[in-house]
């Protein structure tokens, strides 16, 4: 699809709370002047829907909520070969779908090089669309490691000017 190469894909449920947290990561990154090769998309609670999207994606990163018994605002970063072992414990479901519809992608166009940034919900069953107080420390957080993975690993390694904190500073962390 065009001339994206690399694409940031938001999941969840913007109408439950920090189950939206990846459709706030993505309209937050909209207002931030990324690099016009980068593609945003908000991929609510699709799963095979964007496969057309994902045509000549070389890089895709994934920002979800991702349920684990870690406080709330945890912050991880996976491979998706980590998403389908951990996908027995209780995983929201969207991951899935949107985990098939990669491995699809790279099946008919070949290899994505995926990372999931994921981050423990306080609170992803009721209505709301804000989110948590834990979720939303954490956020910022999130959008910088969205800015790391795409100026300064690989992706615009020539464009790397972001200085970015480290992100064990008061919050969990973790990298697998």
């Amino acid at each position: 699809m065009g001339y994206h190469k690399t694409a940031i894909l938001g999941i969840g449920n913007i109408l439950r709370k920090d189950d939206g947290v990846g459709i706030h990561a993505i309209n937050h990154l909209k207002g931030i002047g990324l690099p016009s090769e980068i593609m945003l998309l908000d991929g609510g609670t699709a799963g095979l829907d964007l496969l057309h999207y994902l045509q000549g994606i070389k890089k895709l990163i994934v920002i979800d909520a991702i349920l684990t018994d870690e406080k709330p605002g945890t912050i991880h970063i996976l491979a998706p070969e980590e998403i389908k072992i951990r996908n027995n414990s209780g995983l929201p479901t969207h991951h899935t779908g949107v985990m098939e519809t990669i491995e699809m992608a790279s099946l008919l166009w070949g290899k994505i090089e995926t990372v999931i940034i994921g981050i423990v919900p306080k609170d992803y069953f009721n209505y709301g669309m804000e989110l948590t107080p834990d979720v939303s420390n954490a956020f910022e957080h999130v959008v910088d490691i969205v800015k790391r993975e795409v100026y300064c690993l690989n992706t615009l390694p020539a464009v790397c000017p972001v200085n970015l904190p480290s992100h064990t500073a008061g919050l969990p962390f973790t990298t697998t």
